[in-house]
Order: C-alpha cells, then structure tokens, then sequence
C-alpha cells in the first residue's frame, strides 16, 4: 500500500505536530485581524503572510480508536524569508514555502498550499510519489471562531486523495494563516475525523500583542 511521506497530503498535520508530544512554546496572545474584503484577483499571500517573524499556536487532537483522543500544543514560526522562499520550523523540522506566480508551494511535497485565482470551485492537482489527488477552493466567505478570534472571509480548501481514503480541508483566515485543518480518513468502514488542528494565538512581526 503506499503512504504518503511528509511531503504528502497530511504534511499540514506533519507540519503542525512534528515532534508534538513535546511542549512546543506559545505564539503572543490572541487577537483580531484586520477588515477585510474578498476581490477579485486576491493573493494567496493575503491569506497566509510568510514574513519572517510569524508564529501561530495551534491545539491539535488526535483521535485514535486504542487510544482516544490526545490533545497537544503546536507552535509554527517563519524563521528565514530570502526572495521568495520562506522557511518555516517546528520542533527541529524545518519546511520550504516557494512564492510564485500561482501562489504558495509546499517545495517538500510539489504542489500549491494555495493557488490563484482564488475562486469558489478552483481546483488543481497534486501528484506525491505517484500518489494523486486534487486540491478544491470550496469556499471564500467563511467565518470561524477560534480562541485567537473569530475571522471572515476565510479561504476553505479541500485536499481529496481517493487512494488513500483520505481529505484534509483547511481553513486560511486573510491576514493571519491558517486558522484550522481537519483530516478525515476511513477507520472500520466509516468516515471519521483523524486530526484537528485549531489556532490558539499568533504574532504578526509588524505589530505587538497581536
């Protein structure tokens, strides 16, 4: 059967609990984002700013059928930004975003984060290790309340791997990152969420006490 490596569909949950048995620090505490209308010809970047010096702080709960569900504490933070590559860490794992003309890229994994146009129903695929998929735009007028806030107008993607039995959909809140992931697999026949991700609190370098 083939499995996805870290660069796979689920690196968004690789990214966000590597090392996530351990106590991984805390983003600043949590606040608002600013007013903001969706237009045409948006950029992805609006939905994740990649400047050096952004930190988010997730709790993450992974759901497991021996052992429940545990609950973790996550931290990501850009620790290099040169031209367009922004390298982003957590734990001793470190990743490549590329900014390019169609959007963000996962170097590791191939494929966009995120990519314009964004649309309602835009859609391109993704192809790991032989291992394809297809990341969907399901919607661009959110709202979602986390503990760092509630924000409108988010993004929401939908990343679809049929071999796999596998869709991760994310949620990207303009001016802040990602604000959820949710994985969703097959265990016993049945659909059933695997992880959960929810931002707890984040720092923008340009301003303090986000």
């Amino acid at each position: 059967m083939k499995r996805w490596s870290m660069a796979g569909p689920t690196i968004m949950f690789a990214f966000l609990i590597m090392q996530s048995m351990q106590y991984l620090g805390c983003a600043s505490l949590a606040g608002k984002a600013g007013t903001f209308k969706f237009r045409k010809g948006v950029r992805a970047t609006e939905y994740y700013p990649l400047e050096k010096g952004w930190a988010w702080s997730y709790d993450v709960k992974v759901f497991s059928p021996d052992k429940g569900e545990q609950s973790v504490l996550s931290t990501t933070r850009v620790v290099e930004a040169s031209e367009n590559n922004r390298v982003l860490k957590v734990g001793r794992q470190t990743y490549t975003y590329i900014l390019d003309n169609k959007g963000i890229l996962k170097k590791e994994a191939g494929y966009h984060l995120l990519r314009e146009p964004i649309v309602k129903g835009a859609s391109w695929k993704i192809d790991v290790n032989g291992v394809k998929g297809e990341v969907t735009i399901t919607d661009v007028h959110a709202e979602l309340t986390t503990p760092a806030g509630t924000f409108t107008e988010c993004v929401v993607t939908e990343e679809k791997v049929p071999e796999l039995n596998s869709l991760v959909r994310t949620v990207f809140a303009p001016g802040v990152g990602i604000a959820k992931v949710e994985e969703f697999g097959l265990v016993q026949g049945k659909a059933v969420v695997l992880r959960t991700a929810l931002l707890r609190a984040y720092t923008n370098p340009q301003r303090e006490n986000i």
